[in-house]
């Protein structure tokens, strides 16, 4: 009851970003308790509904169905409380593409965010990697690069890398990937 809202949030996003499940279950709490706190706060609602695609892409969901259907329906949540939030466009593209293998809804939600917010690293990581999906190399780079230049230092930088090289992969940029494949081991990323 002490903690400040904001800081639950923050406190949440950082343990679901860890390996270890322990911190994985706890951030579910943290995040939780922040939606008793601001149920009306579209972003956490995101937040959440990236919590149940990750348990299920992290191979930690007991029900997939089941967190599949909540991830849908917290990302929803999410877009009828802020329709235009270009945060939550992207977590429900995000959803989309790695629940549902909807790339054509994935790619409409990232395009919407990226109308609502040109300058959304996030959603243009996203969508690069699903033109990594859809062997569309050069469209994959070029959306990786604008993602990585608007956020040059972001904390999931090790993330960033892993997208990015796969897009330059696929557009038969062997070297560059292998660079940014081997980026977060060199920079001493756990």
């Amino acid at each position: 009851a002490d903690v400040e809202d904001h800081r639950l949030v923050v406190a949440g996003v950082k343990l679901m970003h860890r390996p270890a499940l322990r911190d994985f279950a706890r951030s579910r709490e943290l995040l939780e308790e922040a939606e008793r706190r601001a149920p009306r706060s579209a972003e956490i609602h995101a937040w959440l509904g990236k919590w149940h695609i990750l348990s299920v892409f992290n191979g930690w969901s007991t029900d997939v169905p089941w967190d599949t259907q909540h991830a849908l329906d917290r990302t929803a949540r999410a877009l009828d409380i802020s329709p235009d939030n270009a945060f939550c466009l992207t977590i429900d593209g995000f959803a989309h593409n790695n629940l549902l293998r909807r790339l054509d809804i994935a790619g409409k939600r990232y395009q919407a965010a990226l109308d609502a917010n040109p300058n959304e690293s996030l959603s243009w990581l996203l969508r690069g990697a699903l033109h990594t999906f859809c062997d569309q190399g050069s469209l994959a780079v070029e959306s990786v690069d604008k993602a990585r230049t608007l956020s040059p230092i972001d904390p999931f930088g090790h993330y960033y890398d892993a997208l990015s090289a796969g897009a330059h992969l696929t557009n038969g940029g062997y070297l560059q990937a292998l660079e940014l494949a081997d980026a977060p081991r060199r920079d001493g990323a756990r």
